[in-house]
């Protein structure tokens, strides 16, 4: 149970959009329970911010399904305000607001209080951050993803009870009581896995009752065990079943290294096949999808000695004993503990990190062993261009796949965005492994290069803000500031990098050589940031200003891509350039970008004369032209009937996929990437539209995705 000096209120909000400062809300969800989670007092209503609901778009009318003629007959603002404060003061106890999210729940909330000098919030509990430690693996952490399987473990009675109790029918996303009830079902849901954990480990409560769980009552705490266990190991992960598969009919050996192969329509299976005659080995494609269909495959196939080159989770007992033996804890160290102990309850062997301080004590925990290497090794172009540079896997032999791709990933990987505030994150994983470990030396020295970081980077953002307000840039947050070293406007921010640079040289001897080595790099980086920017992009948000810094690189010349492969022993494969040598003699000449169900329009008109009545996936990455398509489809009779998504627009790729699996009928517009994702899921559209060319590999693209939707149907 939950601590009883306090009351809680769950409070949902529904909002034009997400700015707290140039948005308004139009529902409002609040219900009000004791420690016991029952519920006290409830409150909704649609509310009219007072003035016409131009900014209601289409997309916000879809993702909450409030229609302006709801909003137009809602409560006024100040009423709002006046019947919470009707309500809360019924309360003597102090109120816990909690929320999914409640940090952007509470902000509107101040925002009309504002002028009253009224502060809420001080005590809060976000529902988004317990689901991190209690619920693991899920595609998405939003309410729509987290609802049904909360419901799952809960049962479909516990949420009809809830709704009883606050006379709704039914509980909908995106309706703010409905919101709230999720939430009191996520709350329960994590003391009962609290509960379970300390029922199953002794352990648990004692490390509960070192730090602060205010918000717990004291029976989480009780018959504290005084002896002396020790944290339950994970019992993963287990190493893999070494497999070699062979292909007698014909492999690698017989091209030269080097050689340029077409592959066309060739199976997946006859590459991978081919491809485990060379030995160890790594494949890479050009996106992370496309290797987990590889992954798949080869796993049906009997190949299980394979790896992502992802360091394999094995943690030191000692330093894990260490942590979490100290008198008092950090709440955070607490929470990362009952998340370990659920993954131990699960059987699960591999840990969901999914905040900073999860990365921050594992960092420190994991085992410092040289884990063998798999025989199989998956990447996409851009890991694999960062292990070239470094030498690892020198080796191993190298499938490039996707080769007409390699200079949109090389470029892409030579020009990725560098944020110098990971400096200071990397600083501060040090100063917790320090701290532990009681080298005092090493942490002072630690601190003061954190101090120095900071001011730099506190520096480098407010310099290169005014600079782009001297030169008077387009505003498109993209700007640029070619290069940085010996320029006037930037030298707080130099001087600031040759000190940091001084103080490291000076005391990187009491360092070891591989923090040493790391601490290295990353200075190299802001040496890469002085001498070689080319622009600055900006990050806007409502509490701070960010930028980060990459080079420009337009063009790659061949003979620069190519030196990455020197002294090593490679295949480039491409499945469109018939002019490369034939990795197999008999190809069937299969062209799939004939098929009746792939189609092609250049206007949004256009969808009106398809007539859908399929699953339909429409091709597009463009963000603008996808909202485009939505904002259209949502004025059609197809919005009737079909589910309507669109990728970083109603969701991300989890969520959408998500949504997916739960409609029989849907439309779902996003780029390449989110199709292959489609088909490793077994999610197979009826029909493919594509709007608009895609480019030069326009037709490799079909033909890709047709051949590899045809070849998950039969499998």
């Amino acid at each position: 149970m939950l601590n009883e000096k306090y009351n809680y209120c769950f409070l949902d909000f529904e909002t034009t959009w997400l700015s707290h400062e140039r948005d308004d809300i139009i529902q409002v969800g609040l219900i009000i329970s004791n420690h016991q989670l029952q519920i006290q007092e409830h409150f909704t209503s649609f509310i009219n911010p007072g003035y016409e609901i131009e900014k209601l778009k289409t997309i916000v009318s879809y993702t909450t399904g409030i229609t302006t003629d709801q909003i137009q007959s809602g409560i006024s603002i100040e009423d709002f305000k006046n019947q919470f404060i009707s309500i809360t003061s019924k309360f003597e106890k102090p109120l816990v607001f909690i929320g999914h999210n409640v940090n952007f729940d509470i902000k509107f909330l101040n925002k009309y209080f504002n002028e009253d000098s009224t502060n809420f919030g001080e005590l809060f509990i976000d529902t988004m951050e317990r689901s991190k430690v209690f619920i693991h693996y899920p595609p998405s952490f939003s309410l729509d993803i987290l609802y049904p399987l909360v419901r799952e473990q809960m049962g479909a009675g516990y949420f009809q009870s809830l709704s009883k109790k606050v006379d709704l029918e039914d509980i909908q996303n995106h309706d703010a009581l409905s919101d709230c009830l999720i939430c009191i079902g996520i709350i329960q849901y994590c003391l009962t896995k609290i509960h379970s954990v300390t029922a199953s480990f002794p352990i648990a409560s004692k490390i509960l009752a070192k730090a602060d769980m205010w918000f717990l009552s004291q029976e989480h705490y009780k018959n504290v065990s005084t002896s002396s266990e020790k944290v339950p190991l994970l019992d993963f992960p287990k190493k893999p079943q070494s497999t070699n598969i062979v292909d007698t009919e014909g492999d690698f050996d017989k091209f030269a290294n080097g050689a340029k192969l077409y592959y066309g329509n060739l199976p997946l299976e006859q590459v991978i096949r081919k491809s485990t005659a060379l030995g160890k080995t790594i494949i890479c494609t050009n996106s992370n999808q496309k290797l987990n269909i590889i992954k798949t495959k080869a796993k049906i196939m009997g190949l299980h000695d394979i790896s992502f080159m992802k360091e394999q989770q094995q943690v030191d007992k000692n330093k894990l004993n260490k942590v979490f033996s100290k008198e008092k804890l950090e709440l955070t160290e607490v929470w990362f503990f009952i998340k370990y102990c659920s993954h131990k309850l699960q059987g699960l062997g591999l840990l969901d990190l999914n905040t900073p301080m999860d990365y921050k004590i594992y960092n420190y925990i994991r085992e410092d062993v040289k884990t063998s290497k798999s025989s199989l090794i998956l990447a996409t172009h851009a890991a694999l261009f960062s292990l070239l540079e470094s030498w690892e896997y020198a080796d191993y032999k190298i499938l490039f796949l996707d080769y007409e791709r390699r200079y949109t990933s090389y470029i892409k990987y030579k020009s990725t965005a560098w944020d110098p505030v990971n400096f200071a994150r990397v600083l501060d994983n040090y100063l917790y492994k320090f701290t532990h470990d009681e080298e005092n030396e090493k942490r002072e020295f630690i601190q003061v290069l954190v101090s120095k970081v900071d001011m730099f980077c506190s520096f480098l953002f407010m310099e290169t803000s005014k600079y782009i307000i001297n030169v008077k840039q387009d505003g498109q947050g993209k700007h640029d500031l070619w290069v940085i070293e010996g320029k006037n406007e930037f030298s707080k921010s130099l001087s600031l990098y040759e000190s940091i640079g001084i103080l490291f040289e000076e005391k990187k001897e009491i360092l070891s050589p591989e923090d040493s080595l790391i601490i290295h790099n990353q200075i190299e980086k802001i040496k890469l940031t002085i001498e070689n920017i080319s622009y600055a992009r900006l990050n806007s948000y409502s509490e701070y200003i960010q930028y980060t810094y990459a080079l420009s690189n337009n063009y790659v010349d061949y003979s620069e891509f190519m030196h990455l492969f020197k002294d090593r022993h490679y295949y480039f494969l491409s499945n469109r350039n018939t002019t490369f040598e034939i990795l197999e003699e008999k190809l069937d000449s299969i062209h799939w970008e004939n098929r009746s169900d792939v189609v092609e329009i250049e206007k949004v008109e256009e969808l009106d004369s398809l007539k859908i009545q399929d699953t339909v996936f429409i091709l597009n990455n463009n963000p603008t032209k996808a909202k485009k398509i939505f904002e259209h489809l949502q004025g059609e009779q197809t919005s009737k009937t079909h589910k309507i998504l669109v990728e970083n627009v109603t969701g991300g790729r989890g969520k959408n996929i998500s949504m997916v699996k739960r409609n029989n009928q849907w439309i779902l517009v996003g780029g390449y990437d989110l199709i292959l994702q489609c088909i490793h899921e077994r999610i197979y559209p009826q029909k493919i539209v594509i709007f608009e060319t895609l480019g030069l590999l326009h037709q490799q693209i079909i033909s890709d995705i047709t051949y590899r939707m045809k070849q998950g149907v039969h499998n």
